[in-house]
């Protein structure tokens, strides 16, 4: 059998376990594979009555489809067939169906690039008598969909705008009297170079948050934010996109201390909920990107029709904060394919 591994390194990992299944030597020879460049794309377009042609408005990109096929393994050894049995079973519990608990697929390239992503086993997973290539090994193919088509570095990356870095441009002291916060943050007057803002129980910070690691196939991120309180009327916007989340409708959004929210922008997600499980949408106001808030890549056509670099700038903003409060986004750099 002839081994594709020297390509990629293959890693399955299912119910909490990960198996190799790659490799020159082990149970498990690489022999073929397709789907990981770009799924399908489909051009969305609508036309008018006597219109010529359509208009072209955007794209929609379809579950990935991939296709792997390996030479399982047995031993030489005195009982080579029961030997293939136990690895054929172990193949068929990796990939056994389950309900929301997808096998996350991770490849590994020449490079050492890690691109995850999560599938599901379609099909059948068959033992045809014809795929036997010896006395203890054998051919079997898979078939897998990827409902997010998109493939994803695994390192889970984290932002965090907080009063816990401000050394340099402000001081914080206890100021000896009873106020709501128990601090007084004043500036220095000494210049803050990184755009800080910051009045008695307010919270506003500027940074650069930069998607994506060089690769010329990035994805489009949506991330999870999560705010820690204490933190009322919280802001953030995308200043590079235009896009904003803004919770100050009915009365704004007032996360006490020890409370938190988490905002998931996932495609199929697009929650808010709080510690305790409720929704707190109700507080985002209707001019709020919910839907389309995310991170830009690099080359993204942005509103004003120039070109993100990947330099996102994020703006938060909010009151009744201390040195407790924390707004953290949370993403992974995504990649169109491999």
């Amino acid at each position: 059998m002839k081994d594709l591994g020297c390509d990629y390194q293959v890693y399955a990992l299912s119910a909490g376990a990960t198996t190799m299944l790659s490799g020159q030597t082990g149970s498990y020879i690489l022999l073929d594979y397709s789907g990981l460049g770009f799924s399908n794309v489909r051009r969305l377009s609508q036309q008018s009555p006597e219109q010529q042609g359509d208009t072209d408005i955007g794209y929609g990109i379809d579950p990935r489809i991939v296709n792997l096929s390996w030479g399982v393994m047995g031993s030489s050894g005195t009982r080579p067939m029961a030997d293939l049995e136990m690895v054929r079973q172990e193949l068929f519990s990796i990939f056994r169906p389950r309900s929301f608990d997808p096998v996350q697929m991770l490849f590994i390239t020449p490079g050492g690039q890690r691109r995850q992503i999560d599938v599901y086993l379609v099909n059948d997973l068959d033992l045809s008598s014809k795929s036997y290539e010896g006395l203890y090994s054998q051919r079997i193919a898979a078939q897998f969909k990827a409902s997010d088509p998109n493939f994803y570095d695994p390192l889970q990356r984290t932002l965090s705008f907080d009063l816990s870095a401000l050394a340099g441009g402000w001081s914080i002291e206890e100021d000896g009297e009873t106020t709501s916060l128990g601090w007084s943050i004043e500036e220095d007057g000494v210049a803050s170079p990184n755009g800080w803002q910051i009045g008695v129980g307010t919270l506003g910070v500027t940074q650069v948050l930069t998607y994506g690691d060089g690769s010329p196939l990035p994805a489009i991120e949506y991330p999870i934010i999560e705010l820690a309180g204490p933190i009322a009327n919280p802001i953030i916007e995308n200043v590079t996109t235009g896009e904003i989340l803004d919770f100050t409708a009915n009365g704004g959004l007032a996360i006490g201390v020890g409370g938190t929210v988490t905002i998931d922008l996932r495609v199929g997600k697009k929650t808010i909920i709080d510690q305790d499980g409720a929704f707190v949408d109700q507080y985002l106001t209707s001019g709020s990107d919910l839907s389309s808030w995310h991170l830009s890549y690099d080359s993204e056509l942005l509103p004003d029709d120039t070109r993100s670099t990947g330099a996102n700038t994020i703006r938060v903003t909010g009151t009744s904060a201390t040195l407790a409060t924390a707004v953290t986004i949370l993403w992974h750099n995504r990649y169109v394919g491999i």
